[in-house]
C-alpha cells in the first residue's frame, strides 16, 4: 500500500497573510503576500535560494493578491478584480483590468497554465475565466472555484471549491467530473499534482489540512493536520518538495515528500 510522507524541510516566518507559492530550481521561490485584508499593502515577496532563504520584495502596493503562476518568464498574478503580468527578466509589470472580463470579476483567485493560455478562478462569481490575447472570457460555470491544476499529459484540469464539504472536480473538455468530496477539506483551497505518482494535493483552507489523494482510486495516500488556514500550496516534482502558505500563522512550510510502499 502506497503511503505519501512528509517531512518538515524549511520554514520562512514573517510573512504576513500568505496566499500561494510557485517555485522552480532555477527561479526560486515566489510568494504572494496579501498584508491587510482590503488594504494597498499586498506584494510579491521572492526568496531566491532556499538554503539561503532571504526574501526580498519584488512588487508592492497591490491589494490582495492570491494566485500566482509562472509562463513565460512572467509571473501571473491574482489580484482581486484583476490580473497582473510581472516580467521577471526585466520587473516590467502589465495589467489586465477588469473591464476587459466577461463577465466582470468580482473575487479572482488561483491562476494556472492550461496549453497555451491562462486559467483563472473567480470563486464569488462562480465562474472559471480563459485568458487569451490580453482579454479574460468565461469557460466555465462552477460553483466557488478556487485551486485550479493542469495535467499537460492527461490533459485534464482539476479544480479545488471552497465549500462545505470541499469537492475536486476534473475536466476534460465540456465534461465536469466530481471525483472527490469531503469534509474533511471543508474551504478547499490549494490543488496541485505529482504527475508521476497520480497523487493529488489539496489543502482545506477551514478543515486546517492537507491531504495526498490517489487519483487511481482517491484513497488517501497522506496527510497533514494541524494547520491554520493552509492557502493555495504548490508541489515541486523535480525537487519533491511542497510548499504550504499557512495563512492563519504568517508563514510558508516547506515539506519534503516521499513514498513509502508500492
Amino acid at each position: 500500500m502506497v503511503k505519501v510522507v512528509f517531512s518538515m524541510f524549511l520554514i520562512i516566518s514573517g510573512i504576513i497573510h500568505p496566499e500561494s507559492t510557485f517555485y522552480t530550481p532555477a527561479t526560486g521561490l515566489f510568494i504572494s503576500e496579501i498584508g491587510r485584508f482590503n488594504y494597498t499593502d499586498g506584494k510579491i515577496t521572492h526568496v531566491r535560494s532556499l538554503t539561503n532563504p532571504k526574501a526580498e520584495t519584488v512588487l508592492s502596493k497591490l491589494m490582495d493578491p492570491k494566485g500566482i503562476t509562472l509562463y513565460q518568464n512572467k509571473l501571473w498574478i491574482a489580484d482581486v478584480k484583476r490580473l497582473l503580468i510581472l516580467d521577471i527578466r526585466t520587473n516590467r509589470v502589465s495589467s489586465i483590468e477588469g473591464k476587459l472580463f466577461s463577465p466582470h470579476p468580482e473575487f479572482l483567485n488561483d491562476i494556472c497554465q492550461v496549453n497555451n493560455s491562462i486559467y483563472v478562478s473567480d470563486t464569488k462569481k462562480n465562474v472559471v475565466y480563459k485568458v487569451k490575447g490580453g482579454k479574460a472570457i468565461k469557460t466555465l460555470s462552477i460553483q466557488a472555484p478556487n485551486g485550479i491544476s493542469y495535467n499537460n499529459n492527461t490533459r485534464n484540469t482539476y479544480i479545488a471549491t471552497f465549500t462545505k464539504p470541499g469537492r475536486i472536480l476534473q475536466i476534460k473538455g465540456k465534461s465536469v467530473k466530481k471525483i472527490y468530496e469531503s469534509t474533511s477539506i471543508s474551504g478547499a483551497d490549494g490543488l496541485t499534482l505529482w504527475k508521476q505518482k497520480h497523487i493529488i494535493f489539496v489543502s482545506g483552507f477551514l478543515s486546517g489540512n492537507i491531504l495526498a489523494i490517489s487519483l487511481k482510486d482517491r484513497r488517501i495516500v497522506g496527510n497533514i493536520y494541524g494547520l491554520f488556514n493552509p492557502a493555495d500550496i504548490f508541489f515541486s516534482e523535480e525537487q519533491k518538495i511542497l510548499f504550504v502558505p499557512e495563512m492563519g500563522k504568517n508563514r510558508i512550510l516547506i515539506y519534503k515528500v516521499s513514498i513509502r510502499g508500492s
